[in-house]
């Protein structure tokens, strides 16, 4: 019986295999979570707030435990966390040099070929 009919062979009197299978499919569904709020997180533009949390120093530091003792998917997740930290912290401070005096004649590279501002801006991308 493929469908039904009762545990699975070797699943014994306490359904570890139903166990185990219950367990994976907890962690999918809060590493699909996870992706969700980095992808909510990546779609949104920083605040002053954000140069706060891209140098907070307790960040630092559970990376510090991460690399030590984490796994792959922590280090990877801390990696994320990080990078839209940075991301928000730049895209905010884009927003305040657009705002000064003469922010629109702003030129970063001193003639030197530097993205315009209608599409692309150095450092917000994911890859």
């Amino acid at each position: 019986m493929p469908w039904g009919g009762g545990p699975p062979r070797g699943a014994g009197r306490d359904g570890g295999v139903w166990v185990g299978r219950a367990e994976r499919a907890h962690e999918l569904y809060e590493d699909a979570e996870t992706l969700r709020d980095h992808y909510e997180e990546a779609t949104t533009t920083g605040d002053a707030s954000s140069v706060d949390d891209a140098a907070d120093t307790g960040h630092y530091r559970d990376g510090v435990i991460v690399v030590v003792i984490g796994d792959t998917s922590e280090r990877v997740n801390w990696i994320a966390e990080m990078q839209e930290r940075f991301q928000n912290m730049l895209e905010h401070a884009t927003s305040v040099l657009e705002t000064l005096p003469g922010g629109s004649e702003y030129d970063p590279g001193g003639g030197v070929a530097v993205p315009s501002g209608g599409g692309q801006t150095l450092g917000t991308s994911g890859r």
